[in-house]
């Protein structure tokens, strides 16, 4: 089959879809990883100390 310009500009554009496609598909991946991480990070309360714990351990008495 001969190329002709219409059929090569169809490629290129078929291509630059199927790339920025991939690349979306990356990108969703990898914000789905992060994500999860951070959700177990903030589970695991290390953003700092809970209200619970700081209210069990401090009596608001000074020594």
């Amino acid at each position: 089959m001969t190329a002709t310009t219409t059929d090569l500009g169809t490629r290129r554009g078929q291509a630059a879809l199927g790339h920025t496609r991939r690349l979306a598909q990356i990108a969703g991946t990898l914000l789905g990883a992060i994500g999860a991480r951070w959700s177990d990070f903030v589970d695991a309360s290390q953003l700092g100390p809970r209200a619970d714990a700081v209210t069990s351990r401090h009596t608001g008495a000074r020594i």
